[in-house]
This record gives structure tokens, sequence and C-alpha cells, in this order.
């Protein structure tokens, strides 16, 4: 009965639009897990590429990062296992408590090197805003995703680009491909 009331919901929830689901409580942990800003991992974003994981970018002060990761590489093991193209089971695979480990074997993006690296989980950052100073007098920030630290990430940019460029007149704020998140953040 469970099991057919979920399925209910969650068909109920999908034809209301795009945006609408119905969340288990795992699910729903998940989302707010990502939304938090920090997490206990290794600090790379990932995506399924061809039937394996590729790393679309190491975190800045991750474990990742100063193991040499690099935008590109492929994660072919985790821990020993093929990993194959299921991005959520290699997700939670990378994630765990800071101070465990986890190896992974990596086909390097540039030369096809096979490497192994035994990395360290540690709480790691996730900052969803950037920015960078452009013309005179005018710069642009990108925020990535609405998470619970974008306020905050937000603030402190603008902060730091006034006091680069006192005379700021203007500012591009992109949101390009940003999934959204947590409403009040946005």
């Amino acid at each position: 009965d469970d099991r057919l009331v979920e399925a209910a919901m969650r068909g109920m929830l999908a034809a209301l639009d795009d945006h609408s689901m119905y969340l288990d409580r795992r699910e729903y942990e998940e989302i707010r897990r990502g939304a938090a800003g920090h997490y206990p991992g290794i600090g790379i974003e990932v995506v399924a590429h061809d039937g394996f994981i590729r790393v679309q970018r190491p975190l800045a002060d991750s474990p990742a990062a100063r193991a040499g990761i690099l935008a590109g590489d492929l994660i072919l093991r985790i821990n020993g296992e093929p990993v194959g193209a299921n991005l959520a089971a290699a997700i939670e695979q990378m994630r765990g408590p800071a101070g465990s480990l986890v190896k992974l074997t990596v086909r390097r993006a540039v030369g096809d090197e096979l490497v192994e690296v035994a990395l360290e989980r540690a709480r790691v950052e996730v900052h969803s805003v950037a920015a960078a100073q452009l013309d005179a007098g005018y710069a642009y920030l990108r925020i990535a995703a609405f998470s619970d630290t974008t306020p905050t990430d937000f603030a402190r940019a603008v902060q730091d680009l006034r006091a680069a460029q006192p005379n700021l007149r203007g500012v591009v704020i992109d949101l390009r491909n940003n999934p959204g998140g947590v409403l009040d953040s946005a």
C-alpha cells in the first residue's frame, strides 16, 4: 500500500509542471545536504560522460584539488570497484565521514595516464558565487546555484568588488544554467 501511495503522489506531482516532484525522506535529506553549502567529501563537481564519471572541476582548497585531480579527468574506479555511468552512486561512494579515506583510479584528461589517488575526506565548503572585474567600473558576478550560503557569498563578493573598484557603476549578474535551490536565498 505504501509503495502504491508513494507512486501515486509522484505521478500527481510530476504532472503539475516540470519543476514539481515528490521527495521521500532520503531524497529530501540529499537535497538539503546539497543546499547547506558544505558537505563531507572530496570536493569535486562531476557529470556522467560516455559510461564514466568525468570531473567538471575540483573545488578550491578541497582534498581533490590538493591531490591534483583536474577538470576533464575520468574516474574509472572508486575503492577498487568499477564506476560506470551511475552518477548518483558514484557521488554517494565519494562522500563519507570527514577523516575517512577513499581511493580513486583516474584516467588523466591530458596524456591518458592512469593514476591511483588516495584522498582523505574533509568538510568541503561550496561557494555558489564567483566574481571578476570587467572593464573599469564594471564587474561580473556568477551565481551557480542558490544554497544556504548564497546571500553571504553574494554580499562578500560585492564588498570585494567595491573595494577593488571604488567607482563601481554596474554588475552583470549571470544566472545561466542555475538549477535553482533554496528559495529564501534566491
